[in-house]
């Protein structure tokens, strides 16, 4: 994480990141998954960096084979265009992939 905040701080573009924490819900359609199942990064853009659940505190760098539960707090990583996707995926709104440079 040290890395990316030195590769961000030092890049030449203007990047701006922020984190939201986001409530896996019951209504959540990521309830349930696993994070590599959701494919997060691939249809918004944001990274999930951290879980916080209840009587575990909070994990950083989840695995992808990680299963979000109902009471989850996540914490998300990304643009801002990213974290609005993310907090729509999570309501269960279909976001469409972000297309490749």
């Amino acid at each position: 994480m040290i890395n990316f905040v030195d590769v961000v701080v030092d890049s030449k573009e203007q990047l701006e990141l922020a984190l939201e924490h986001v409530l896996v819900s019951p209504s959540s359609p990521l309830a349930g998954l696993t994070l590599r199942d959701t494919r997060i990064r691939d249809t918004t853009g944001a990274l999930v960096v951290g879980i916080n659940r209840a009587g575990e505190g909070l994990r950083f760098n989840p695995k992808g084979s990680e299963t979000f539960q109902v009471g989850d707090v996540l914490l998300v990583l990304g643009p801002h265009t990213a974290l609005e996707a993310f907090v729509t995926l999570a309501r269960g709104v279909t976001v469409h992939p972000r297309r490749r440079a």
